[in-house]
């Protein structure tokens, strides 16, 4: 009785030993998966390494002043450093703020995809040219609009074409209304990183302290 007893016992300590043995052990820097990513049906650009371990979203109005800040004195070291590196991909997707960032993203858009984020980069880069300031009071916005356009390759008949697109426009939309119902954004820029929305100053320091925080170090990814 006592021998069979302990011949079962060993029996189901084989077992469990088995199925403990056989459970998947998770891979090193595995890059989440994101249901974002997954159901977002808007307009977007992605840059950077599809498998990287940190994706970061960017909800951004062209006429922000803000977003405009972040791209000249924050993005080119991020793109440096994390980005072509493949430790970070970085993804774009428009929040327009007022009618003239909703017109500016229709003509970005009307550039191609291709061409998007070059154009859209060169309208943040150069503000100063076509949205209205303190130092610029009386810029006529939707004209000096035109003008950028039109070194860049876009005539005043494709850009009232673009500017006239409804279709175009709700898919624009599409990226606002997700960053309110799913992140509850309300003004731009606005941060997502792996799914979660940030709460404080996206800097280069806070990016460094959330890969710290997974575990990776610059320069040591991907070997």
């Amino acid at each position: 009785m006592r021998k069979g007893f302990l011949c079962g016992f060993i029996v189901i300590l084989l077992c469990l030993s088995g199925l403990l043995y056989g459970l998947p052990t998770k891979k090193a820097q595995e890059p989440p998966i994101l249901p974002d990513t997954i159901h977002y049906t808007g307009l977007e650009v992605s840059v950077g390494n599809n498998n990287a371990p940190l994706t970061v979203i960017m909800y951004y109005s062209l006429t922000c002043g803000h977003c405009s800040i972040f791209m000249k004195q924050v993005y080119p070291e991020i793109e440096k450093n994390y980005i072509d590196t493949g430790i970070v991909r970085f993804i774009f997707r428009d929040f327009p703020t007022d009618n003239l960032a909703l017109q500016a993203a229709h003509v970005a858009w009307c550039m191609g995809q291709s061409h998007y984020l070059s154009f859209a980069k060169h309208l943040l880069e150069n503000q100063e040219s076509w949205v209205p300031s303190d130092e610029n009071p009386k810029i006529a916005s939707q004209k000096a609009l035109s003008n950028v356009a039109l070194k860049l390759g876009i005539n005043r008949q494709q850009f009232n074409s673009c500017l006239n697109d409804k279709s175009l426009e709700d898919s624009i939309l599409k990226a606002s209304f997700h960053a309110q119902k799913e992140y509850q954004f309300r003004g731009a820029p606005g941060f997502v990183l792996n799914g979660k929305p940030v709460k404080e100053e996206f800097t280069v320091a806070y990016l460094q302290k959330t890969l710290l925080s997974m575990g990776i170090h610059p320069g040591s990814f991907g070997g």
